[in-house]
């Protein structure tokens, strides 16, 4: 997880959801499906809750919300605005493929909705999983966010005005890593490869769906939208991100199942 650590303590994953309209369609996309699931006192984690974006909407929702995050920095700003928000949430730093200071079976829903793109181990991901579904309640939801290669790839390609790496560009296709990249702390899946881990677990697909689509493929215009035409996209975008045949083009994922009874 050194990687991962790097990654972070640079980065500005406080505003990565909200900081543009490209980014809020995943937020907007996330809380739209969450919400189907929700209900005042449900018992909810946010395993890699990174600075709380989801947390917090959750506890605001009068959910018993727990937080867990493997980078210090995450944990020290979700309990400075915690605090200033006078939000009731229990934070911990931790790492997702070790939950022993949790019980079996204590939670309405686990959200996972960074381990799965930053373990790149296939052992490290079902871990992680086996780890978020323990302490799930029969019947429970576990939401399991991903990041799609196919997607990765196109963007690589369109981010670029360097020649082509095909050797470089191959390996995000085949082995979903990107060596030598900024990007190496991550692991590209594909919806079909969720799904079959889950399925492993026992876990029963409520919904697959992307969460930003084709949003960044509309780039500078996007930043550009009016009103108007931001909700024209949405609307299109809620209409189409559960669409088997586009699912693999849409950059960020969301995995949603039911633990069996």
């Amino acid at each position: 997880m050194k990687k991962v650590l790097q990654f972070y303590q640079s980065y500005d994953e406080d505003s990565r959801l909200v900081k543009d309209d490209y980014h809020r369609i995943e937020f907007i996309t996330t809380l739209y499906f969450l919400d189907d699931y929700l209900k005042p006192g449900l018992k909810i984690i946010d395993v890699g809750a990174g600075t709380g974006r989801y947390a917090f909407y959750l506890a605001q929702q009068n959910c018993a919300v727990t937080a867990l995050d493997i980078v210090p920095k995450h944990v020290a700003l979700m309990q400075e605005q915690a605090k200033k928000q006078s939000l009731n949430l229990d934070i911990f730093q931790g790492d997702a493929r070790d939950l022993s200071q949790f019980a079996d079976v204590q939670f309405d829903m686990v959200l996972c909705m960074g381990p799965v793109y930053h373990l790149k181990t296939a052992a490290g991901r079902r871990k992680a999983l086996n780890e978020s579904i323990r302490i799930l309640k029969p019947g429970g939801i576990i939401a399991a966010a991903y990041v799609n290669r196919y997607a990765a790839h196109l963007l690589e390609i369109l981010d670029n005005d360097k020649p082509l790496d095909t050797i470089f560009l191959d390996k995000i296709v085949r082995k979903g890593l990107k060596p030598g990249d900024k990007s190496d702390s991550f692991y590209f899946s594909y919806p079909a490869e969720i799904e079959q881990m889950m399925s492993g677990f026992g876990v029963i697909k409520e919904k697959n769906v992307g969460t930003d689509g084709m949003t960044y493929l509309l780039g500078k215009r996007n930043k550009k939208l009016n009103e108007a035409e931001f909700n024209y996209w949405l609307d299109y975008h809620l209409q189409t991100c559960e669409n088997e045949t586009l699912l693999g083009y849409s950059l960020h994922g969301l995995y949603l199942g039911k633990k069996p009874v």
